[in-house]
């Protein structure tokens, strides 16, 4: 050891792995050392410190401190306990195969604050060789033999427990929030039909599967009964073994499109339950919800909210099933009825209490009242087949087009005959009774027009984004606003009417006024010239008479001369 100090007071030493035969010299030396037993307890009562070297004059050495890493946080004691480290004859030494030269970034959430709480939410600590930063936040619990690599964030939505499983790889392009890392982890599906074939394999591999090393072979459903879970090994070797094994993937709201209403009302397909217990549901546009009532079944109606893609409410009711009753022989009592009375005895209440049978009476007062004044008419499956049955809206378009337009073409009876005689006259006594009775749409007492039909589709717009059911009423007051907006439109063309036959009385006016004034001025041009006239008339009568005047002057002054 290079330098010196006095090491009287200094704690129990450890070399670093590259003094080793120095070390050996210290460690016989302090054999003969005197240790004080000292424990120190923290506020849980764990020990903090055990001994201290007492009385160790005459030993003297150099301690550098690089041998020790600095634990101030539970994350630096994730990172002492970790695979990146490892104790051998008391040196610690760096994982080699750790190729980044600096330690990796950990950050805990206050949920790992005390060592107690971090020593218990880990199974085993991760592998950190590839990891370069983590960041945990919330809830979080960790498996065992689980790996980290490069940057990884988990967080766990407030309120939820996130538990990562077994095993887990854990990478950046990994979603590692609540909703996608435990559903990846627990809700692989597998179909029905394999079933038997994951039966087999568990049966076989149960010992290696079973939850906690504890199999039970009594169990008759093992993952539905939570006895034994399926790592990534396994759920390959049982895919490798069953050829054809499927499983289904999760629909999220991510991967959901985006819906410009508040609620839609969906399907049931199918009712199941997940690894642990926890049902189910998928509806036939490709949804999948968690935790669902359980009182909804198969072909039940839901109304979910598309924001959290929950259920807001369902009925428990089949359509399907109530047009399937209306292809039923019509009889009763061992004699023919009509549709409208059948139609009354289908929609009876039924007697008895419960949730279920208040749901379904109200459903069938409701399609009373809605069928209360109207035709009632019965039409067949179309089709014989099952399997072209259930898929009505998925038939070619040219079948249906042919159906509707082509009337002489050699191919209608070939598409006519996919379907049931009976149902091609129902269908053909439905259009002409429709046909028959159809007639102008009447509001009030007036035809409905285009402007009317666009109030109405305003008001029935606004209904529905305002929450409430669109009817007929909510509409009177938008057309009472364009009733309105038209009588106004009326005054104003009316008053623009007379204001233009004002302007044209004032323009007649002015042109009698441009009349008149034209023959005064025609006359005042006349009295001027006959003015002008008697003007030059009476200056040559003065030029005349001044002449004669001159004359005359001239001749007397001659006389005067001869007189004198």
């Amino acid at each position: 050891m290079a330098g010196s100090g006095n090491m009287r007071y200094g704690r129990d030493m450890v070399s670093s792995g590259t003094h080793f035969s120095q070390w050996q010299m210290v460690v016989e030396a302090a054999k003969q050392l005197h240790l004080k037993e000292h424990v120190v307890l923290d506020g849980s009562g764990n020990p903090v410190k055990l001994a201290a070297t007492v009385e160790c004059k005459g030993i003297v050495g150099s301690d550098d401190r690089s041998r020790f890493l600095p634990v101030k946080a539970t994350s630096d004691l994730q990172l002492v306990q970790s695979d990146l480290y490892t104790l051998v004859d008391g040196f610690v030494t760096r994982n080699s195969a750790r190729t980044n030269p600096s330690n990796p970034s950990i950050e805990l959430g206050p949920e790992f604050k005390k060592v107690g709480s971090f020593l218990g939410r880990f199974k085993s600590i991760p592998s950190i060789v590839e990891l370069d930063n983590l960041k945990v936040s919330g809830d979080v619990w960790f498996g065992s033999g689980i790996v980290l690599k490069e940057k990884v964030t988990i967080t766990a939505k407030p309120g939820v427990k996130l538990e990562i499983p077994d095993g887990a790889v854990m990478e950046p392009n990994t979603n590692n929030s609540e909703g996608s890392l435990a559903g990846a982890a627990v809700w692989d599906v597998f179909r029905r039909q394999d079933l038997p074939k994951l039966n087999d394999y568990l049966a076989v591999h149960r010992e290696e599967c079973a939850a906690r090393c504890q199999a039970v072979s009594s169990v008759k459903y093992p993952i539905y009964d939570q006895t034994v879970y399926l790592n990534d090994y396994h759920k390959k070797m049982l895919k490798d073994q069953y050829e054809g094994l499927k499983t289904i993937e999760q629909i999220t709201m991510d991967s959901a499109s985006v819906e410009t209403n508040m609620f839609k009302l969906c399907k049931v397909r199918s009712v199941q339950f997940g690894q642990k217990g926890i049902p189910y549901l998928n509806t036939y546009n490709g949804r999948t919800i968690r935790y669902p009532d359980s009182l909804i079944k198969a072909n039940d109606t839901i109304k979910i909210d598309l924001e959290i893609n929950k259920i807001m409410d369902f009925i428990k009711f089949d359509v399907d099933n109530v047009v399937m009753d209306f292809y039923l022989d019509l009889a009763e009592d061992n004699r023919k009825i009509t549709p409208r009375d059948y139609l009354e005895l289908a929609l009876r209440p039924v007697q008895g209490g419960g949730r279920d049978i208040s749901a379904k009476n109200a459903i069938r007062d409701s399609i009373h009242a809605l069928f209360s004044n109207r035709e009632c008419f019965t039409l067949v499956q179309p089709v014989n087949n099952e399997k072209d049955l259930q898929r009505l809206d998925q038939l070619p378009i040219a079948l249906e087009t042919y159906l509707h337009f082509i009337q002489f073409d050699g191919m209608y009876k070939l598409c006519m005959s996919l379907y049931d005689v009976k149902f091609r006259s129902g269908l053909d006594g439905f259009t002409k009774f429709v046909l028959d009775r159809t007639r102008p749409k009447q509001l009030e007492a007036s035809t409905m027009t285009g402007l009317i039909l666009a109030g109405l589709t305003q008001s029935f717009l606004d209904a529905i984004n305002n929450g409430v059911v669109p009817t007929i009423s909510s509409s009177c007051p938008v057309l009472d606003l364009f009733r309105r907006q038209l009588e106004h439109i009326d005054t104003e063309r009316n008053a623009l009417r007379l204001k233009c036959n004002s302007s044209d009385d004032k323009l007649a006016l002015l042109r009698k006024h441009l009349e008149a004034s034209e023959s005064h001025r025609a006359e005042y041009v006349r009295l001027y010239e006959e003015v002008l006239n008697d003007k030059q008339k009476i200056s040559k009568d003065y030029s005349i008479c001044i002449t004669e005047l001159q004359a005359k002057s001239r001749k007397l002054d001659v006389n005067l001369c001869e007189l004198m």
